[in-house]
């Protein structure tokens, strides 16, 4: 899978599927993120935390993609019920999957 498509997978399973254990197949074991509410340093504590803090119903609507040799940059409409936020995920790989992602958005829009 191409870089990407990797990373429009990570967002698939997040927002509309939540079959959590697919991220096991997109992200390397180190997996380290970080974003205005979560930081880990492992893709298993990663996943943990979205499982022991299921979301509610929430979408997205992608406004622009970047790709350049090392990273894919995604810039995104956050939307849940009447509050939304532009938000933009990082993404670099290793090993052809997912090894870092940095999250960024003004947590007050949604808080």
């Amino acid at each position: 899978m191409k870089r990407i498509e990797l990373a429009r997978k990570y967002l698939k399973v997040f927002f509309e599927t939540q079959g959590l254990d697919e991220l096991y197949d997109l992200f390397t074991d180190k997996l380290d993120f970080q974003g205005p509410f979560l930081q880990s340093n492992t893709a298993e504590e990663y996943i943990d935390s979205l499982k022991e803090s299921p979301w509610e119903s929430c979408n997205y609507e992608i406004v622009e993609e970047y790709e350049n040799a090392d990273s894919v940059c995604i810039t995104y409409i956050f939307k849940k019920e009447k509050k939304c936020a532009l938000m933009s995920q990082l993404f670099w790989f290793s090993e052809g999957k997912i090894s870092k992602i940095r999250l960024i958005f003004d947590a007050t829009d949604i808080t």
